[in-house]
């Protein structure tokens, strides 16, 4: 469940609140309450309940970690939202979903640009399709100044997700701030014919003198 904000020519996509809820794990119990995210101290006390209780195989133990961290980072606990993030993948090294969640941390909180990349690396490379992953190494480029990787990834994100809007928005803010109008024009009215509330979309359309 993205979070989104918004910056001038960017948006910043935030997934910190991206819980694994599998049907297939949920009980009566525990797992109610750590595969939800309405109230976080439920969460906590839901995923502590079943890592202190030794669920039956690693793969459920890694998704109540992840659960559990990213109760932690609502909190603000970034250091114990890490390191259950990093928990979560020594006990399955495939679950690209705690490499995503580790990795915002990097990029938004901690302002680790390489580390964030790398863990979004290992996502996509877990998922060649993800684009969640794809979107948010795009704004590590970004932030790196690596303007051409940057568009390469919402290219990427766009490929496996077209509706994506904000991924429109944000390639079409790079193509603008690197002069190519034609592109940025374009990528800017598919924003809009997605989200015609795209406020970026629409500013970048008037910055250009054209009509949104």
């Amino acid at each position: 469940m993205p979070v989104g904000e918004r910056f001038p020519m960017l948006h910043l996509l935030m997934i910190f609140l991206l819980l694994a809820v599998n049907t297939t794990l949920v009980s009566a119990g525990t797992w109610d309450d750590c595969n939800q995210d309405d109230d976080i101290e439920r969460s906590i006390r839901g995923c502590t309940g079943i890592i202190e209780s030794g669920p039956d195989s690693r793969d459920k133990l890694s998704v109540a970690y992840n659960n559990r961290g990213v109760a932690h980072r609502a909190k603000g606990e970034t250091d114990r939202a890490i390191a259950d993030f990093d928990r979560a993948i020594e006990l399955n090294p495939e679950y690209a979903l705690a490499y995503v969640n580790r990795g915002n941390i990097y990029h938004y909180i901690k302002d680790e640009l390489d580390r964030a990349i790398a863990d979004y690396d290992r996502a996509i490379e877990l998922n060649p399709k993800y684009v969640i992953a794809f979107y948010n190494r795009a704004l590590a480029y970004s932030d790196k100044d690596e303007t051409d990787r940057a568009i390469a990834d919402y290219t990427q994100a766009i490929k496996f997700g077209p509706k994506d809007s904000e991924a429109y928005a944000n390639r079409g803010g790079l193509y603008h701030t690197d002069g190519d109008k034609e592109r940025a024009i374009a990528d800017y009215r598919k924003a809009l014919e997605l989200n015609p509330s795209d406020e970026v979309a629409r500013d970048g359309l008037k910055e250009l003198g054209e009509t949104p």
